[in-house]
């Protein structure tokens, strides 16, 4: 049983296997892998949460304090981590998935 997002784009999709299917990235949240066109990346596991965060609201501005919440929990780390990992997704999915909202946050580009 599929249960399909709708979008402007129609490109989000989303199945009982907790498959995520956005542009050229698919995020399968069981296998914890992620998919760059046909390239499979290797994330470690907060930036792979980072990611499926923001992935699955796309378009919507994320705090960097929600960020870390999801992510960190009560555990303190510093929320320029959340920064440090936000720059090290860009390297390996490219600029143009995920924007810095000056003061705001950060949103996942469809």
């Amino acid at each position: 049983m599929e249960k399909n997002l709708k979008t402007k784009s129609d490109e989000i999709e989303l199945n009982e296997n907790q498959l995520l299917k956005l542009r050229n990235i698919t995020i399968d949240k069981e296998k914890k892998q992620v998919t760059l066109t046909s390239r499979i990346l290797t994330l470690p596991r907060n930036e792979f949460e980072i990611l499926c965060f923001l992935a699955s609201q796309p378009e919507k501005i994320i705090t960097r304090d929600e960020i870390y919440q999801h992510v960190w929990g009560n555990e303190v780390v510093g929320l320029r981590n959340v920064d440090m990992h936000i720059r090290k997704l860009r390297e390996k999915l490219g600029k143009n998935h995920i924007e810095t909202i000056t003061k705001l946050g950060y949103k996942f580009m469809e």
